[in-house]
């Protein structure tokens, strides 16, 4: 969407409350944030907005800005209920933290973090481009080859990001995991899943707690949502949006997140298993550039990961009893061959 632009450069032909204040903010930092003096007087376009669950997002582009200069400010406004400007000031260090890594790359990217405005809740990016990795799975001239590759890049971002951010090996904080799981096997059961399938569930995560406890495993900072709906595919280039920098972790976490993500795709959208299968298996060939260590830690993470997300999308839709039936269907299938998988 594209808004008047008023003689000084600011998007008003009226006072709009939603973006007078990130506008003031913006014209205020202009010269001191993004550039130099002669893009003080750049001129703010808002070219769109974008509301999502916990955040919104503002587009501007500029004009009379030097051409080596970003061309278009991504603004993200999170929510209380996000959290706020602790949230805002969390992901912008994250950015910040990775940028280093990420910077001369040409197919391996993040968005270039510009400033956080605490009393906003907001940081600036620049924008990028790209189709999330989730949607290019609906489109037709995706062919197989295409998206595996992109799995692939997904994977080899991932793993720069963890080796740049390591920590020291640490076992898996599986107490506390343990400790939520008969929450989680409640709600489960009380979504109307198949009463046999939660004791099924709970059999094998006991089996397998033997399997990986007290295993020092690979820790860095975690992405928190790595997963295909945040994976923005352009070419042959990947950008990885929304990092929450709070957890420092197993790095499986974010691989069990990746993979839960990638099976979910085919709960809006008809696609093989066996497409799914090889972007999978890309993915960790990527990633691990070697055999993968530490299975049964990586199946641990995405059973528990999938009853909880399973549960919450079913519980979501208790007002639509037919796509809760396919969730549940769906689901079950998943987790039935997650059972099996751990103990392969």
């Amino acid at each position: 969407m594209s808004l008047p632009v008023s003689q000084n450069g600011v998007n008003a032909s009226f006072k709009n409350p939603e973006v007078d204040p990130i506008e003031t903010k913006l014209r205020e930092n202009l010269g001191k944030f993004f550039f130099d003096s002669r893009a003080a007087v750049a001129r703010l376009h808002l070219t769109g907005r974008e509301h999502r669950r916990g955040s919104s997002l503002y587009f501007y582009r500029l004009s009379d800005a030097p051409a080596d200069r970003p061309q278009v400010l991504a603004v993200k406004v999170f929510s209380a209920c996000a959290g706020g400007r602790v949230a805002a000031e969390r992901q912008f260090a994250a950015l910040s933290e990775a940028w280093p890594t990420f910077e001369d790359s040409p197919t391996l990217r993040i968005p270039r973090p510009i400033a956080f405005f605490p009393e906003l809740g907001a940081i600036v990016t620049e924008w990028v481009s790209g189709t999330s990795l989730q949607n290019r799975f609906k489109t037709l001239w995706s062919r197989k080859k295409n998206l595996a590759l992109s799995c692939a890049n997904a994977g080899r971002w991932l793993r720069r990001y963890h080796l740049a951010t390591a920590l020291p090996a640490r076992p898996l904080d599986l107490d506390k995991k343990l400790d939520h799981w008969p929450v989680a096997l409640g709600r489960f059961e009380q979504a109307g899943f198949s009463p046999e399938l939660g004791p099924a569930l709970n059999d094998a995560l006991g089996r397998f707690t033997g399997k990986i406890r007290g295993i020092a495993l690979e820790t860095a900072s975690v992405h928190g949502d790595f997963s295909v709906d945040n994976v923005l595919v352009d070419g042959g280039r990947v950008t990885v949006i929304d990092l929450a920098g709070k957890d420092h972790n197993a790095v499986f976490h974010d691989l069990a997140s990746f993979l839960n993500s990638l099976q979910l795709t085919a709960l809006t959208w008809p696609v093989a298993d066996s497409l799914i299968d090889d972007c999978g298996r890309a993915f960790l060939d990527a990633y691990f550039d070697s055999s993968i260590r530490d299975r049964h830690v990586l199946n641990f993470l995405r059973l528990v990961g999938l009853v909880s997300v399973t549960v919450e999308i079913s519980e979501r839709r208790r007002g639509q009893p037919l796509i809760r039936w396919w969730v549940r269907h769906y689901s079950e299938r998943l987790l039935r061959r997650a059972i099996g998988d751990m103990d392969c």
